[in-house]
């Protein structure tokens, strides 16, 4: 072990976690939910961002919820030297006691790295490729992309530079780079045309298989990384392949890498295996390292083996959040119906959704256990047209078509897109939007009329399709009510959706069309 501490005290429901970074290596390290895995993560980003406490541990306006009055986190290094910091509710921040930062100097990391489900995980360059030199991306990149997707087609990886990359960084900048694969070779204007198809055609889990290699390539010798939950959109088999890659560029680099998860086959395969152990008398956190994956697996063979009755895969997390409040409406209105244990999984397009469902069943779930696509009322629009062109369609079309031809029993949608929705509601029934914001903040006040007003000003209707603009005043307001009242947008958006599908589905009509949809599936189990 290396001596250097991270001392986390009544922060989160965490009385005490003492957790030492270990040696270089990679170490997976798991605990059942609510154990300290994500609070662990932000403290490790503090160690490289000086705004990382206050980015995630917000304390709310009202003094007596979410309260760190007595919480403290410790920096204390190998030399001795320690660095407390507390929470000052005077400037809204996380301040040391005393200021000694040389002790997370000390801690000795060329550069720290952290990598959540979010943010670097799913970056896809969004600039516009407008033409510029096409290269091969690197042999390593090339070589690792094949080898850990088991797909030789990523052997001829490419690039092209869409920013400055001259200067300190700039060719380890991942925005500055855009990748492709070719496609083929058409004729134009009396010549032949290299063609190429982009990252954003890239499945979600080979986006982020793509994106921790890039990071793995450009980490700098004796660093600090942690990935939070590393199995997220990997097959099993590509799960293990990362993990046995990572542990050859650790090996390579002298890292330390820590990876969070719950992915019972990454504890089993882990040669170094961490276990935060929570106390439920007193919520300490017992650190167990090196331990056996039977200790770990304790707690999530448990979540593993209680396998729902029924799966929902859905496009996104507005969806997931909207199908939620529909199936609790239903049951809240069937309250003689017993409610089986389901599940929501947003996984991304509809194309990704309908080609994961297709797929599901060879590897994941067991044939009892019911599984349907609710896709957003939208894609019905692409359906229609699919089934207009006939003999028309293009060969990708025609792949498409096949994907929900061949699924049409499990395919179901959602009776509006769910930020229309909610924007129809909220405009429609200012008072209802009123009263509901009072019941949620009633601290604050927000002015309906004032607020609308706002949105329409920072969201103009430029849209003539009213869903697309619908989305975008949505998740403005959800933005605005975020910043005004220091609540996660997640939780704003949970709370819309809650009052939307209370109101929406209290109308007999609507009760009606929630019968319609969940009583064929709710009577019938398994797959058919």
């Amino acid at each position: 072990m290396t001596g250097n501490h991270i001392l986390i005290e009544k922060v989160k429901g965490i009385n005490k976690l003492d957790f030492e970074i270990p040696r270089p290596g990679v170490y997976v390290m798991t605990a059942s939910n609510g154990s300290g895995k994500t609070t662990l993560m932000a403290c490790v980003e503090r160690l490289k961002n000086t705004g990382a406490l206050s980015k995630y541990f917000i304390q709310q306006r009202s003094w007596n919820v979410d309260s760190f009055d007595d919480s403290k986190i410790t920096f204390k290094a190998k030399t001795g030297k320690s660095v407390t910091y507390t929470y000052r509710e005077v400037s809204d921040s996380w301040r040391p006691i005393k200021k000694d930062i040389q002790a997370i100097k000390d801690f000795g990391f060329k550069s720290v790295t952290t990598i959540p489900t979010l943010g670097k995980r799913v970056y896809t360059q969004s600039k516009k490729i407008s033409g510029g030199s096409v290269k091969a991306a690197s042999p390593t990149l090339r070589e690792a992309m094949a080898e850990v997707l088991e797909n030789p087609k990523f052997s001829k990886l490419l690039k092209i530079n869409l920013g400055e990359i001259r200067g300190r960084g700039g060719a380890n900048r991942r925005n500055n780079t855009a990748f492709l694969l070719p496609k083929g070779q058409v004729r134009r204007r009396n010549r032949t045309t290299r063609t190429y198809y982009s990252e954003s055609g890239f499945s979600l889990g080979e986006i982020f298989t793509l994106n921790l290699l890039f990071e793995l390539e450009v980490i700098d010798n004796d660093s600090l990384l942690m990935i939070d939950e590393l199995e997220v959109a990997l097959h099993p088999r590509v799960q293990i392949n990362m993990l046995r890659y990572i542990e050859k560029k650790a090996a390579e680099k002298n890292l330390t890498v820590l990876i969070s998860t719950h992915s019972s086959s990454l504890i089993k395969c882990s040669s170094k295996l961490i276990f935060l152990d929570k106390e439920t008398s007193n919520n300490h956190i017992n650190v167990h390292y090196n331990c056996y994956p039977t200790l770990a697996l304790q707690e999530v063979a448990v979540e593993e083996d209680i396998q729902p009755d029924y799966v929902f895969f859905v496009e996104d997390q507005s969806a997931e959040l909207l199908l939620k409040e529909m199936i609790k409406q239903y049951f809240k209105h069937n309250p003689n119906k017993i409610q089986p244990l389901w599940k929501i999984l947003p996984i991304g397009g509809y194309s990704e959704v309908l080609r994961f469902t297709q797929k599901v069943n060879t590897y994941l779930l067991h044939n009892r256990i019911g599984q349907y696509a609710f896709l957003d009322k939208d894609v019905e629009d692409v359906v229609i047209d699919l089934r207009r062109k006939g003999n028309r369609r293009t060969e990708s079309e025609n792949r498409l078509w096949n994907l929900f031809d061949s699924q049409s029993n499990k395919i179901k949608y959602l009776e509006v897109t769910p930020e229309l929705g909610i924007w129809e509601w909220l405009s429609q029934n200012l008072g209802q939007f009123q009263n509901a914001l009072a019941e949620l903040y009633p601290d604050l006040t927000i002015n309906i009329n004032d607020l609308l007003r706002d949105c329409n000003t920072a969201i103009p209707n430029v849209s003539s399709n009213p869903r697309n603009a619908a989305k975008s005043r949505v998740s403005w307001i959800i933005s605005e009510l975020s910043t005004r009242t220091n609540e996660e947008k997640k939780r704003v958006k949970q709370s819309l959706t809650m009052f939307y599908a209370e109101e929406f589905y209290s109308h007999n009509t609507n009760k009606g069309v929630l019968a319609s949809v969940f009583g064929p599936i709710f009577n019938r189990r398994g797959n058919t």
